[in-house]
């Protein structure tokens, strides 16, 4: 006597009306995703971004997965902006995309590249940028942006 399921009804003769999420296996199509990020970035990069963006925004995950899939075909990561994700408590794919066209300009705020160069900020600027990514990273989202 439990409802299970509920649809509407057709008034169309002969129409059928099918919920083609009820086909789909959700947790099959996750863990293909985490083992194509994983297989990419390493087991240890992929495992801890995986884990951030589950944590940062578990209602989207798999939607975070996709977005995080597609950046990782357009742009390459390299390791110190790679170090710089996973050091972060939380995270989002919409920040990994803003971060990575960050780093495509300014390598040297991740710590590549060599301050000395000229233009390049000097040790009391990149210090300050760091502090100021830090404050970034703990504030509310909604309170930074």
């Amino acid at each position: 006597g439990d409802e299970i399921a509920r649809h509407r009804l057709s008034h169309d003769k002969g129409a059928v009306i099918k919920n083609r999420d009820h086909y789909r296996d959700k947790a099959q199509r996750i863990q293909t995703l985490e083992t194509e990020i994983t297989d990419q970035l390493g087991e240890d990069a992929g495992q801890r971004l995986c884990a951030l963006l589950k944590q940062t925004n578990g209602n989207i995950y798999k939607d975070q997965l996709v977005g995080l899939k597609t950046l990782l075909k357009q742009f390459h990561i390299s390791p110190a902006l790679l170090r710089y994700l996973c050091d972060r408590s939380r995270l989002a794919t919409s920040e990994i995309q803003d971060l990575l066209i960050i780093y495509q300009r300014h390598p040297e705020r991740f710590g590549e590249g060599s301050l000395e160069q000229p233009g390049s900020p000097d040790k009391s600027t990149s210090d300050s940028l760091r502090q100021y990514a830090q404050i970034a990273e703990e504030a509310p989202y909604e309170h930074i942006h």
